[in-house]
């Protein structure tokens, strides 16, 4: 079975690029880059020129983000009927089949944008980690260089909530408590540590006990499979709230 990926045309990239959240995002980038850019003297200059470096990586990994996103939207459209995880019993008689609707080339297109989507997904959390540089320094939280990421920045963001009136204090929280933002969050890491959440397959789930150090089987059967479409939607929402994140920051 062929195993090259198809590659996109300049007119998929453009297409693709300009229906996204990406070229909204890159304005804020922008504007933020050019609101902080170095005027003042003493220390304010130093932590202008530090705020600059991490808005440069910030746009790196964005770049990053795009490119992977533009791949993965690119396979979508070319068709995934996997709005059926599985069906049991199978067309054949099988107790269950997975992709029952695929036909062979589902698979292979499948299988990139599956590629694309966990690189979208890792590339878009290391985005949100180093907006969580940015605020620690932008707004002085205090949080040790190497122990930065946004989850750590939006909790402390949150104990000063009260005593700010800044709106990035309120909203900042708000984004990384949202049902979407948590949910992409889990998506990202069972990607990454667990069960692949967009893999139909049989899955048993292990939990120990004081009786049985061994553990005993609590569940078997179909795993909670996220299709092709719910990715998708996850993915375009979450860039909406980086979107939002950034406007917060020139408020």
């Amino acid at each position: 079975m062929k195993i090259f990926p198809a590659f996109p045309a300049e007119d998929d990239w453009n297409r693709i690029y300009e229906l996204s959240s990406f070229s909204k995002i890159y304005e804020l980038l922008d504007d933020l880059k050019e609101q902080n850019q170095p005027i003042n003297d003493g220390l304010e200059v130093l932590d202008s020129f530090e705020l600059l470096g991490w808005l440069q990586h910030f746009d790196h990994k964005l770049s990053d983000t795009a490119r992977s996103y533009i791949f993965m939207m690119f396979y979508y459209e070319q068709g995934i009927p996997d709005q059926r995880g599985y069906i049991s019993p199978g067309k054949n008689g099988e107790s269950i089949q997975y992709l029952p609707d695929f036909e062979e080339k589902h698979f292979l297109i499948k299988g990139w944008f599956d590629f694309f989507s966990d690189t979208t997904y890792y590339k878009l959390f290391t985005t949100w980690d180093l907006l969580g540089h940015i605020l620690n320094i932008k707004y002085q939280l205090g949080i040790p260089e190497e122990k930065v990421d946004f989850s750590k920045v939006t909790k402390t963001l949150r104990t000063k909530d009260s005593s700010h009136q800044q709106i990035v204090y309120k909203e900042i929280p708000t984004i990384a408590e949202s049902t979407c933002f948590k949910e992409s969050k889990l998506i990202r890491n069972n990607i990454t540590h667990n069960y692949l959440p967009n893999v139909p397959g049989t899955v048993a789930h292990r939990r120990t006990n004081n009786k049985d150090v061994r553990g005993i089987v609590v569940a078997y059967g179909p795993n909670r499979y996220i299709n092709s479409s719910e990715i998708i939607s996850n993915i375009k929402e979450n860039l909406e709230l980086l979107r939002q994140a950034l406007k917060c920051l020139l408020s």
